[in-house]
């Protein structure tokens, strides 16, 4: 009887230990990933679909840093907007871009308010009407 609680007191402690251990790697991350990045402005190119994912949107957008052009893709999911609407309300329109000063190609548009958040920056009041287009849990 006295092995199988020495099991069970050792089972706990490194169940104990592997959550703290978690929860102390997550918050060093997001700290790593909040200092790291900078931020520039980027203009919408265009909306595509995605049926396979369940009516994904994509935006398709560029920025420029120090005289040369990045284009890239993010990813949203939309409340009730066609492609077409999409285009309508998201292209030729200027967004925050995260992006890390050792790789640019490394960044993303960041449009919703749990975009602003994963970044620990205060969502713009300017952006209050893509609130009412994308879809967040």
């Amino acid at each position: 009887m006295e092995i199988k609680n020495k099991i069970a007191s050792v089972f706990i402690i490194c169940f104990i230990g592997f959550w703290i251990f978690q929860f102390k790697n997550t918050f060093s991350n997001r700290e790593k990933r909040i200092k790291k990045h900078n931020i520039s402005y980027g203009q919408t190119i265009e909306c595509s679909h995605s049926s396979k994912n369940g009516g994904v949107q994509y935006l398709d957008y560029c920025f420029v840093l120090n005289n040369k052009k990045y284009k890239n893709s993010v990813a949203f999911e939309l409340k009730y907007l066609t492609r077409y609407q999409c285009n309508e309300f998201f292209t030729n329109k200027t967004f925050p871009v995260v992006y890390y000063p050792d790789d640019p190609s490394n960044n993303m548009m960041i449009i919703s308010p749990k975009d602003f958040g994963y970044y620990n920056i205060p969502f713009p009041d300017s952006l209050n009407w893509v609130k009412e287009y994308i879809k967040e849990e």
